[in-house]
C-alpha cells in the first residue's frame, strides 16, 4: 500500500449497517474460535500463538448486534501481513470481507505498519476484488505478478 493510499484510507469512513458492529475479542474464549477456522490450524496448536497476537497487534472483528455472535474477523502476522481474514458462511458475499479488510488496515496504518496482504491464486474473487480496488497495489516485476512460495515447517513423527 503507497503512502498516498495510506492517507486515502486513513480518510475512509467505513462503516456497518446498525445491525453490525466492529468489537474487540473476548481473550477468554474467542481465541480458540479464530485458530478452529485457520487452514492451516492442523499444523500446529495455534491457540496460544492466535491469543498472542489478538493481545498485541492489530485486528478486526465484527459482531452481530442482536446475537453479540462474530460475524468476521482478521488477524496481521508479526511481520505486518494481514493475514486470516475469515467471514462466517452466513455472512458471506455481504461485504464484510471488505470492512475488515479496511478496518484491519487503517488500525495497521495507526499502529505503525505498513498494510499488505497476499491472496491465494485459489482464491479468484478475492484476487479480483484487491486488483481493482484503489487501497492495493499488486506487486509486479516487469508487468508479471510476483508470486510467494511458502513452506510450513512442522515437527516431525516419532516414527521418521
Amino acid at each position: 500500500m503507497s503512502i498516498d493510499q495510506q492517507k486515502n484510507l486513513q480518510n475512509l469512513k467505513n462503516e456497518l449497517s446498525p445491525e453490525y458492529f466492529f468489537d474487540q475479542v473476548n481473550l477468554e474464549i474467542e481465541p480458540k474460535i479464530i485458530a478452529e477456522n485457520w487452514n492451516y490450524s492442523q499444523e500446529y496448536d495455534v491457540v496460544k500463538h492466535m491469543e498472542a497476537l489478538l493481545r498485541n497487534l492489530p485486528y478486526s472483528l465484527i459482531r452481530e448486534q442482536d446475537s453479540n455472535k462474530i460475524v468476521a474477523f482478521e488477524l496481521v502476522f508479526q511481520t505486518g501481513m494481514q493475514f486470516h481474514q475469515f467471514c462466517f458462511p452466513e455472512y458471506r458475499r455481504q461485504g464484510f470481507g471488505k470492512a475488515i479488510e479496511l478496518d484491519q488496515a487503517q488500525k495497521c496504518i495507526k499502529f505503525g505498519l505498513v498494510p499488505y496482504k497476499v491472496v491465494g491464486f485459489h482464491n479468484k474473487h478475492v484476487m479480483a476484488s484487491a486488483n481493482r480496488s484503489p487501497f492495493w497495489t499488486r506487486w509486479e516485476i516487469d508487468g508479471k505478478p510476483v508470486v510467494l512460495r511458502y513452506i510450513f515447517h512442522s515437527v516431525g513423527k516419532d516414527n521418521i
